[in-house]
């Protein structure tokens, strides 16, 4: 089970966090939700818990809102989970497994790129509809 989450109440701005995920066109991973979070909420030490806990609660949003669905296969960290993901504590538990791997050099950047979404495709409402490439 993956680590608990921050409230998305205790995230400053998180709509607009979330809206800017939502209709940024370039919009792509898990570093942009960093980055969204440093400058819209507040900056945090790479290795900070809350950091991973503020990013699982952005992606949980951004998976149920249904804003983007994830994509696998495209990250130089981590590998192709078999089987791929089907819900938003499957991807979640992905993500907490890989998040802090001491066997994944460069740590703190190799996390931004654990997760890549795809935007503007009807997702089906009964799963996440995720894409292995």
């Amino acid at each position: 089970m993956f680590a608990k989450m921050i409230e998305k109440e205790e995230i400053h701005n998180f709509e607009l966090i979330i809206g800017l995920a939502k209709d940024d066109p370039n919009f792509e991973n898990v570093s942009h939700i960093i980055h969204l979070l440093d400058r819209f909420d507040k900056k945090r030490d790479n290795e900070d818990p809350e950091l991973k806990s503020a990013v699982f609660a952005v992606v949980k949003e951004i998976l149920e809102q249904r804003i983007a669905k994830p994509i696998f296969g495209y990250s130089p960290t981590a590998p192709l989970p078999d089987p791929i993901p089907e819900t938003v504590d499957e991807v979640l538990n992905y993500l907490d497994k890989y998040w802090g791997n001491p066997a994944i050099r460069h740590n703190d950047i190799g996390r931004g790129y654990l997760l890549f979404f795809e935007k503007g495709t009807k997702l089906d409402h009964n799963t996440l509809n995720t894409v292995p490439r």
